[in-house]
């Protein structure tokens, strides 16, 4: 997040389990440092990536973290699902307002899995 009043639902994800009951790690990372780690998702990311330390990224947000995590993700071998919302007017793919990348986020998205 930019700032720390921008990071949402970080308490709820850490309630959350794994299947085999490990407590879930949550990471904040924000641009100002006023919250968790100072810098963006991509620097605490990339040096854990080139580690193998994920077997695959999720993520919602703006679409330039998108697209670079999306980078990160093929650039390491590690495949994402990521939900490039975009406003979608007609929601049954005629207009074309929501296109990314050849898709039509409205019919195949918005979450687009991207091979490792």
């Amino acid at each position: 997040a930019r700032t720390a009043a921008d990071v949402l639902y970080a308490d709820r994800f850490a309630t959350l389990r794994t299947p085999d009951a490990t407590r879930t790690q949550v990471v904040v990372t924000t641009e100002d440092g006023s919250r968790g780690l100072l810098g963006r998702v991509t620097d605490y990311l990339e040096p854990r990536l080139a580690a193998r330390a994920f077997d695959a990224l999720y993520a919602c947000g703006p679409h330039p973290m998108l697209a670079a995590l999306e980078r990160l993700g093929a650039r390491y071998g590690v495949p994402s699902q990521l939900s490039w919302e975009a406003y979608m007017r007609c929601a049954i793919g005629i207009c074309g307002a929501c296109e990314h990348d050849g898709y039509v986020l409205c019919l195949d998205g918005p979450v687009l899995a991207s091979p490792a």
